[in-house]
């Protein structure tokens, strides 16, 4: 169609024959400009179907069946839950409805809430015995909810004036646990029996005091993290409290001096009853009549504080001033009076600050080490 429309344009009164042999006649009458149309023609067309792949290709990688989109959106959300610590967002949740809970009864607004309010909810937490620092983590809570939903943070200088002129003015009881040392934990080790219950708090005990770690990464480690080698144990810390990110590290524990407090000897044990599958290094006990014996599930943080206040019970000490973290303190201490560097101790625990490990340095008694011994 498109070269008889041009053969009319360049001659109008010449006659182009209609039917099976009209290409051939176009082509005797006007050679050259036929031949020219038709070359362009095939080119066009190629042209357009090749444009035509190529865009629809590129659709089809854009709206391919094997991205799903929801699974994305989801990963999304789940991502940006995350982005705080678990304990962490349960705090900040628990400070947001305590102060939800507080401002209805006294007929305040709380998102956005006023300085004054505040203020004046912080002076509640204050008076009612909250720590500094428990309430410092409430303020935390709230001003995360106020920068979600796009509002400033509700505090000015009067909230951090009221907290220090709280600290100058009340006294706060130290609620640090007490450190366990070395012979309280040998005097435990030999007094559990030998069930599947006895040799995995054993366990509990021994490798949480000699690897000082806390109570949530103990619970974490799993069986493919513990490796035996000649020099001791190897263990694998996925992710810790002051590593949030995951990047881990490396822990290197040595063997023990006394068989009650052998880390490999007693890990050893517990492997013998728990078995080497992967999973949660340290299993719940189910008891009934026919006994004790261990299930596929991993322990709670909470488990390791009982472990500990059960071992303080064994041996006739106050278990309220005992803790899953007095394992973490006493390994701090038994550390420093071995003298063992400061560095050597951070290595172990995972400190960052010297600060800290100073913290953790709670000696039995005043009297247990003479900083001037043979001088005066």
């Amino acid at each position: 169609l498109n070269i008889r429309r041009n053969c009319q344009e360049i001659n109008p009164a010449a006659s182009v024959p209609k039917g099976g042999f009209r290409a051939f006649a176009i082509i005797a009458v006007y050679p050259r400009r036929a031949l020219l149309l038709l070359l362009f023609n095939i080119v066009s067309d190629k042209l357009c179907i090749m444009l035509s792949f190529i865009q629809s290709s590129k659709q089809l990688q854009l709206f391919r069946p094997s991205i799903d989109v929801a699974a994305l959106e989801e990963a999304v959300m789940r991502f940006a839950k995350n982005k705080r610590a678990e304990n962490t967002t349960k705090a900040y949740d628990y400070a947001w409805r305590a102060f939800c809970t507080w401002c209805e009864g006294a007929r305040r607004q709380s998102l956005p809430a006023e300085p004054d309010t505040v203020a004046l909810w912080v002076a509640s937490l204050l008076v009612s015995g909250l720590r500094p620092s428990t309430v410092r983590l409430h303020i935390c809570g709230v001003n995360s909810v106020h920068k979600a939903n796009g509002y400033p943070a509700p505090f000015d200088r009067r909230v951090g004036a009221i907290i220090t002129g709280a600290q100058r003015t009340q006294e706060y009881v130290p609620l640090a646990k007490v450190a366990m040392t070395p012979e309280q934990l040998r005097e435990v080790s030999s007094r559990l029996g030998d069930d599947a219950q006895a040799v995995r708090d054993r366990a509990v005990l021994v490798v949480g005091f000699a690897t000082g770690l806390r109570r949530s990464e103990l619970v974490a480690l799993r069986a493919e993290d513990v490796s035996f080698v000649p020099e001791g144990l190897r263990i694998y810390i996925r992710r810790s409290k002051t590593d949030q990110k995951g990047e881990g590290r490396m822990l290197g524990v040595f063997a023990g001096k006394y068989p009650e407090t052998c880390p490999i000897e007693t890990l050893r044990a517990w492997f013998a009853i728990r078995g080497e599958s992967p999973g949660p290094l340290f299993w719940r006990i189910h008891r009934n009549r026919s006994g004790a014996r261990p299930i596929q599930h991993g322990i709670h943080p909470v488990t390791v504080n009982r472990i500990v206040k059960i071992a303080a019970s064994m041996l006739g000490l106050e278990k309220q001033a005992f803790g899953a973290h007095s394992l973490r303190v006493g390994c701090v201490t038994a550390g420093i009076n071995a003298g063992a560097s400061i560095v050597a101790i951070m290595s172990r625990t995972g400190h960052k600050s010297i600060n800290s490990v100073q913290r953790y340095y709670r000696p039995a008694s005043v009297f247990s080490v003479d900083p001037l011994a043979g001088v005066l």
